[in-house]
């Protein structure tokens, strides 16, 4: 369980630096404002790195939910996709850290995998699948693990292959090398034999 749980954490801190290097800075001080104490602000990539501090640097889970909670209306609002697919996916990762929810979880990750299919957010989407395997394990449905697995590594494969390359993921090489660690940890992890 606490290997599933520094798994889930290293990811999200690559979440949150990829968001920091190619989307702009992320609010992280100036807390003092608002009804959820965020400072005032309404931009959702902000408020992504406001839960992002309440879940590492805090501890303050229900408190990073409800922030997540504005960060996909605001996210729905200004039609941010990005945003919108991280933040359900960060959603998801609350509910394994406070309750150990699978599905609950799963949940939130399967409306990330949605927003990252329609919008072609490629290297999301391999989040996405990475987060849908750990929960999968997490519940011993290693099947449906090793699925997923399996998605991430023909979609990473894909977008290396591509004449768009690094192009097509949201925070290019950065993002390309990211996505190839976790699946690296992933297979070492999950043991599926997939190549």
């Amino acid at each position: 369980m606490q290997i599933i749980k520094n798994f889930l954490i290293y990811i999200f801190v690559i979440v949150i630096i990829t968001l920091t290097t190619s989307c702009g800075p992320l609010e992280s001080n100036g807390l003092n404002s608002g009804i959820l104490n965020t400072g005032g602000t309404d931009n959702p990539r902000e408020l992504i790195g406001i839960a992002y501090n309440r879940i590492y640097k805090s501890n303050r889970i229900i408190g990073a939910r409800n922030v997540l909670k504005r960060a996909i209306e605001q996210s729905k609002k200004n039609n941010d996709f990005y945003a919108l697919a991280v933040s359900y996916n960060m959603m998801g990762y609350t509910f394994f850290l406070k309750e150990k929810s699978p599905n609950q979880a799963e949940y939130y990750c399967q409306k990330a995998l949605i927003i990252t299919e329609e919008n072609e957010l490629k290297c999301e989407q391999i989040h996405s699948y990475i987060g849908l395997a750990l929960y999968s394990k997490l519940r011993d449905d290693i099947a449906f693990a090793c699925s997923y697995e399996k998605k991430a590594n023909i979609l990473f494969k894909k977008i290396i292959n591509s004449s768009e390359g690094v192009n097509v993921c949201e925070g290019g090489q950065r993002s390309i090398s990211i996505v190839s660690k976790r699946l690296s940890s992933l297979k070492l992890y999950l043991n599926c034999g997939t190549p």
